[in-house]
């Protein structure tokens, strides 16, 4: 008999999208986390388009609930690509941004995602998670 590989959909985040609490399995340092699908949705509302930073790096700027221009806060993901799954190579560089969240089921976990020369900056319900997207942390706060 078959018996299925006991997953555990809550190692970035035991507790709600309301309410994250890191875990040990978290792969950011101490006093920072993995955002939540909500989090990375925020972002979405004011942004740049496809841009290249002052060191040469593409990518797209968010400005969350403030209206995207060069004098507001702002947070640069850059086009970091993604590591394979089947071959572990590093592909995309420059060409596509996917970062992710700590929401996740069985097989699979959801990211924000981003390609160069579109508009489209999406949060994407789910992935394998073998996939080696990058992770932008952000500041836990009490």
């Amino acid at each position: 008999m078959f018996v299925g590989i006991n997953r555990n959909n809550q190692l970035w985040n035991s507790g709600t999208e309301e309410n994250p609490v890191k875990t040990d399995w978290d792969p950011c340092p101490s006093g920072w986390r993995v955002p939540t699908k909500a989090e990375l949705n925020s972002l979405l509302q004011n942004k740049s388009t496809w841009t290249t930073d002052e060191s040469g790096q593409g990518g797209i700027w968010f400005s969350g609930s403030v209206p995207y221009s060069i004098y507001v806060p702002q947070i640069f993901f850059p086009g970091a690509g993604h590591r394979d799954y089947c071959d572990g190579k590093a592909d995309y560089r420059g060409r596509y941004g996917r970062y992710w969240s700590s929401h996740a089921d069985i097989n699979d976990a959801s990211y924000l995602s981003f390609v160069y020369g579109s508009t489209d900056v999406r949060i994407v319900g789910t992935y394998y998670k073998a996939f080696g997207f990058s992770v932008r942390c952000v500041q836990v706060t009490d």
